[in-house]
């Protein structure tokens, strides 16, 4: 997923992060990674990332 958001592959990112609701993969785990793109790839490519993330935390229960 850091890969894909670094190179602002944003469509194929959001399928990825469908996947990690399914293998229960934790919110506070995913934005971790975030923290990491945007040291590596800058804070754009990042906020691109995390404003799919904060729409798609919404449905997650």
């Amino acid at each position: 997923m850091a890969i894909l958001a670094s190179q602002g592959n944003l469509d194929e990112f959001k399928l990825h992060l469908k996947a990690c609701k399914n293998t229960k993969t934790s919110p506070s785990d995913i934005m971790e990674v975030m923290m990491h793109v945007a040291v590596y790839a800058g804070i754009p490519r990042a906020n691109s990332a995390i404003k799919l993330i904060k729409e798609e935390l919404k449905g997650w229960k």
